[in-house]
């Protein structure tokens, strides 16, 4: 009887520890899995946070698509509008047209030789600046190795100008391997001016005489503009 009891005993305790090391692991278990909740609706909320974001830029496209859409409704109106007073005006309405048109053609005109002008005063400006700067250099250069001559550091000017000889074809390659495309005015996107971008016609009245000038070729800042084009970007 005593060999039963202890035998039970010792069943019970056993068992009470096996249940003691699975209730230790089911809590391991659970903190793991509270922890992979916590990151899921981490995960969540941030992709919530997404799709709202998302759904506030599709709201505002949205209303900007509506506006974009009512300006345009509008343009459409005034375009009906003006080609209704047009109808009822004809005449009158094309010398109003031929007039703004040679306007806006001598202020395009006006405005694409400013900038020309402009840029080459850049490109002068630049080339001058480089210039100078290759000259300081060269000084510098001239000034350190008559330095090095009176120094004693360079024995032999007939060896130095062997060695400097022998560094031109790595230097010379550099160059090449450095070089970029040339820049050219011509690449900029300023208006092109022609005869057939524009049709002038005289009406009667001569109201509109002094807008039928047009920018001459042989114009001295036309040229100057003209020419700058060709020049390479420094």
């Amino acid at each position: 009887l005593v060999g039963a009891i202890n035998r039970a005993q010792f069943k019970f305790e056993e068992t009470s520890e096996l249940l003691r090391w699975n209730l230790i692991k089911l809590g391991f278990r659970f903190s793991e899995l509270q922890a992979e909740v916590r990151r899921l609706g981490s995960k969540a909320d941030i992709q919530q946070g997404t799709i709202e974001s998302q759904a506030i830029d599709l709201q505002v496209k949205s209303r900007k698509i509506g506006e974009l859409d009512a300006a345009r409704k509008i343009a459409e109106y005034q375009v009906k509008e003006l080609i209704a007073s047009s109808q009822d005006n004809q005449k009158n309405k094309e010398a109003e047209v031929r007039l703004a048109v040679r306007r806006g053609k001598k202020e395009v005109a006006d405005a694409y030789n400013k900038v020309l002008v402009s840029v080459k005063e850049k490109f002068s400006k630049k080339k001058d600046e480089v210039d100078l700067l290759v000259y300081a250099q060269e000084l510098q250069a001239n000034t350190e190795l008559l330095k090095d001559m009176l120094d004693n550091e360079i024995k032999s000017a007939e060896d130095e100008y062997a060695r400097l000889v022998a560094m031109m074809p790595e230097a010379v390659a550099a160059y090449e391997k450095a070089q970029v495309s040339d820049f050219s005015i011509s690449k900029l996107p300023l208006p092109q001016l022609s005869e057939s971008s524009a049709p002038v016609k005289a009406t009667p009245g001569g109201d509109d005489k002094e807008m039928e000038e047009e920018v001459p070729e042989d114009d001295p800042v036309y040229k100057g503009a003209e020419k700058s084009s060709g020049d390479k970007e420094v």
